[in-house]
């Protein structure tokens, strides 16, 4: 935990005052309305999941990123991702990490590390993602994948990684989050 002194008192925090819940699939969105200290009221739209996820760092021992080009239906894109989702009941982040690999990659790691975790979107989103560092990564059989995924698996060296991204290959964000993360903690 930081050792640096919040900015404002408990008090000058919003206070919910009223809240409306949509259940949408796999997610709930919160028509809330908060009431700031002066008392002005003002509304705010958020998004629960429900669950946590995980996002996978994995590397081969060929020291090559294990890479996911995922078609993300709200970009219509293709990104340049990681595997992960969500943390089921009774999964911590590493358990997670390994299914969630083994699904979307098909591939196995010998050792796995928890990075840390952080809130992706924490201006409509409770959600926090929970990194976790796939050592010496193999094939083990084809992905299983979800219905909606659409993933082509591939593997690159980091430096292969960087320069497509500076080349400005479209990115998912956590991607990007996960390569700080690895050279911030030296793993």
């Amino acid at each position: 935990m930081s050792n640096h002194k919040r900015p404002f008192p408990e008090a000058e925090k919003p206070k919910l005052k009223q809240s409306q819940s949509l259940p949408m699939g796999y997610c709930t969105v919160y028509l809330d309305q908060m009431e700031l200290p002066q008392g002005d009221l003002h509304p705010y739209t958020r998004i629960e999941f429900g669950c946590d996820a995980t996002a996978v760092v994995a590397i081969t021992c060929q020291n090559r990123w294990i890479i996911n080009w995922e078609y993300r239906y709200p970009t219509k894109e293709w990104l340049l991702s990681i595997a992960g989702g969500k943390i089921d009941e009774g999964e911590d982040a590493v358990k997670a990490a390994q299914r969630e690999l083994l699904e979307e990659t098909g591939y196995l790691a010998h050792e796995f590390v928890f990075l840390g975790s952080l809130y992706l979107c924490p201006s409509f989103s409770s959600q926090k993602i929970h990194f976790v560092l796939a050592k010496e990564a193999i094939f083990h059989q084809p992905p299983s994948l979800e219905p909606l995924e659409r993933i082509q698996t591939l593997l690159m060296t980091e430096e292969e990684l960087q320069d497509e991204i500076r080349k400005g290959a479209p990115v998912d964000g956590i991607l990007c989050t996960a390569l700080y993360l690895k050279h911030l903690l030296k793993e």
